[in-house]
């Protein structure tokens, strides 16, 4: 009885061992690679996500790019966290570039002071002005915008619903009467 107690005590401690060598070596060999990933020249890991809250302030402008994709320009005024030595809470103003169905919705429903969410990520250019000067540009390319306010009075939906509904135009046909159910 003892010899087979010890034996499940030699067989237990020795499984934990295995386990624990598969488990560090793989824990070894995953944090090797990675850090020979990140060392390794042009294979570095990067990212690039930006996500922020703010109010509109101004009411989106659409236009379309001449191959027809829909594009526009917003800048959002995003709250810091903290007040300054007045204490007043002061904002940044974020440029962002919107694209495609997330454009044409945006401007569609959203206006001057709604409240949303834009998830996307930074990009820098820059350009001559027309003084000759070169000009450095950075903004957020939107990969997903949430509408985070309710709908202002302005919109399509609101003014859609404020109105009474319509009749229909035709009139539906009368009930059959009683004598025309084949089951009745």
């Amino acid at each position: 009885m003892e010899n087979s107690i010890i034996n499940d005590k030699t067989a237990k401690v020795s499984q934990f061992s295995q386990t624990k060598i598969r488990f560090s070596t793989f824990y070894y060999s995953a944090r090797k690679e990675y850090h020979q990933g990140i060392k390794e020249k042009g294979d570095e890991k990067v990212i690039n996500q930006v996500t922020l809250v703010g109010r509109l302030t101004r009411d989106p402008d659409l236009r379309y790019t001449p191959d027809g994709k829909a594009v526009s320009n917003i800048t959002l005024a995003v709250n810091r966290h903290y007040k300054n030595a007045s204490g007043e809470i002061e904002a940044d103003f974020v440029h962002c570039i919107l694209w495609g169905k997330t454009a044409e919705n945006t401007s569609n429903y959203c206006k001057k002071g709604s409240v949303l969410g834009v998830t996307g990520r930074i990009q820098t250019r820059n350009y001559d002005n027309q003084e000759g000067k070169r000009v450095y540009v950075t903004e957020v390319v939107a990969e997903g915008v949430r509408f985070l306010s309710t709908k202002p009075a302005g919109t399509r939906e609101t003014q859609q619903a404020s109105q009474p509904p319509r009749q229909p135009e035709t009139v539906p046909p009368a009930p059959p009467q009683r004598e025309e159910l084949p089951f009745a």
